[in-house]
This record gives C-alpha cells, sequence and structure tokens, in this order.
C-alpha cells in the first residue's frame, strides 16, 4: 500500500492506519472483523465512521488502485465552518485530544505576531 499511498494519484487524499486488535474498528460500520484493507468514510468528527470498500489482505497492487480510485469518487466530503463544528461536538459531548504533544499552545495569540 505504501507506494500507493505516497504516489501522485493518492498522495494527500487518504489517512491511513493499521490495527492487529479488531476492536480498535469497532466504530466503524461496515467491518467484517476479516484482516484486510478498508476504506472509510469518518463520521462527523472523526471517532467513527462508514466502511466504503473493503478488500482481503492479500488484493493486489492494481485491484487496490482501482479500490482507491473508486473511493474517492464515492467519498461524500462535508464542508465544515470550524466554530460551528467545534461547538456541536461540544454540544454532543466529543471530546478530542491530540496525540502529538501541542509545543507551541500560544499559536496566533502570542504576542508580536
Amino acid at each position: 500500500m505504501l507506494p500507493l499511498a505516497w504516489g501522485e494519484d493518492f498522495i494527500g487524499h487518504f489517512m491511513y492506519s493499521q490495527s492487529t486488535r479488531s476492536e480498535d474498528l469497532k466504530e466503524i460500520s461496515g467491518f467484517n472483523g476479516k484482516a484486510g484493507y478498508y476504506t472509510v468514510q469518518p463520521g462527523k468528527f472523526g471517532v467513527d465512521g462508514k466502511t466504503l470498500i473493503s478488500l482481503p489482505e492479500k488484493t493486489k497492487k492494481d485491484a487496490l488502485k482501482k479500490a482507491m480510485e473508486k473511493a474517492i469518487g464515492i467519498h461524500d466530503a462535508e464542508e465544515k465552518n470550524t466554530r460551528r463544528h467545534i461547538q456541536q461536538g461540544r454540544k454532543e459531548g466529543v471530546h478530542w485530544e491530540t496525540e502529538i504533544p501541542v509545543t507551541d499552545s500560544g499559536g496566533k495569540q502570542r504576542k508580536g505576531k
């Protein structure tokens, strides 16, 4: 998958993850518990999702590429207003914490910027 992921056709179009634990994917509808490739449409807040395409673990590169092309076509991207999105998440009790430590907590609010 890596040559496809970093190739000209797909770079920047997908996020990739892997797991050896099926319980990590329990929030993804359409996950059948079998090893393989799953193209997932994330939910509104990224804490769940639905399977768009699933392929067996031994899928050949050409078939995987065709599936990824199809996934781009059927993916339903949602336009978001960041402020409203955050407000709605708070109302729905969704809390997100970054796994990567924030080293510049001042951001644009720092003095002198």
